[in-house]
């Protein structure tokens, strides 16, 4: 089950650390919610490996980026594209600078769906991502509002995520995934 998943987004909770740090959490825990997630692989163990998407609002009437947008490490998230619709301009921070790689799914979407109204502008690319273990994989839903990502673009996100975790800017603590080659 866990290969049909590969590049496909699914619904899922994550638990890791370094995720809302990076994503500018107030306090620095997982939030309590469910998310857009990108299967960006599998472990040596086969099990499914997610980089989870951010939604970052820009405030018309204000003409700004909302909080989340201002406090996230830019260089740890990917912009995200939805097909047919203009990419996220990411928003500017000089600390930081700005985003990593433009991530393209390939399916014309829609975002407002029955199951979620987030809208994701930003996917984890600071290293692998995180691993779901058998007994949390059976609550995957696959997103499908969402579309998927070909293994090109999967591959370019691996040689993005490998540089982030080698620079100085990696994500603490770093994701110990090993993943599998992508078949072609």
């Amino acid at each position: 089950m866990a290969s049909n998943l590969l590049g496909k987004f699914v619904l899922y909770k994550p638990t890791r650390k370094a995720f809302a740090v990076s994503s500018g959490s107030w306090t620095g825990n997982p939030a309590n919610k469910v998310r857009p997630c990108l299967v960006v692989g599998l472990s040596l163990a086969g099990n499914p490996v997610l980089a989870p998407c951010l939604g970052a609002r820009y405030q018309s009437p204000a003409k700004a980026w909302g909080r989340v947008a201002m406090l996230m490490i830019h260089e740890h998230w990917g912009p995200l594209k939805l097909k047919n619709r203009s990419a996220v301009t990411v928003p500017h921070n000089p600390k930081t600078g700005t985003g990593t790689m433009l991530i393209e799914t390939n399916d014309d979407t829609s975002v407002q769906t029955p199951i979620m109204s987030f809208k994701p502008c930003f996917v984890w690319t600071a290293d692998e991502g995180e691993e779901i273990m058998p007994q949390n994989q059976a609550n995957l839903v696959v997103h499908t509002a969402l579309g998927h990502v070909d293994k090109a673009v999967l591959q370019q996100m691996r040689v993005v995520m490998a540089q982030m975790k080698a620079s100085s800017k990696a994500a603490k603590p770093a994701s110990s995934v090993t993943l599998q080659p992508l078949q072609n």
